[in-house]
C-alpha cells in the first residue's frame, strides 16, 4: 500500500460531495482533522472546506513563514497592551507576575 500525500488527501476530500456535506457538521469536521493529524498531516478546517483558492502552501512560488514551535524566550501578549503576559521558559509557558 502506497502512502497518500497531503495534497492527494485534500484533493480526495474536496472531490467527494457527500464528505463535503458531512463536514458542515462541527463534530464531523473535528473528527476529520483529528484523523488527518494522526496520519501526520498538519490540517485545518479551512483545508477541508470547499474553496476555489488553493491553500497557501500549495501555491507555486510562495514560501511559507516558519511555523516552528515557540522557543524559550519568546513572549505572548494576550491582551494586546504591548506588555508581554507570558514567556516560554524551559519548554513551558510561564505567566509573568502582575503588580
Amino acid at each position: 500500500m502506497s502512502a497518500v500525500t497531503r495534497e492527494e488527501f485534500l484533493a480526495a476530500v474536496h472531490a467527494d460531495p457527500h464528505l463535503q456535506q458531512a463536514l458542515k457538521h462541527p463534530d464531523a469536521m473535528e473528527t476529520a482533522i483529528r484523523i488527518a493529524m494522526a496520519a501526520g498531516w498538519n490540517v485545518r478546517d479551512s483545508d477541508l472546506s470547499p474553496s476555489t483558492i488553493l491553500p497557501r502552501e500549495d501555491r507555486p512560488g510562495e514560501a511559507l513563514p516558519d511555523q516552528g514551535l515557540p522557543q524559550d524566550g519568546e513572549t505572548i501578549d494576550f491582551d494586546g497592551d504591548g506588555v508581554p503576559d507570558a514567556i516560554k521558559e524551559g519548554g513551558r509557558w510561564v505567566l509573568k507576575d502582575f503588580e
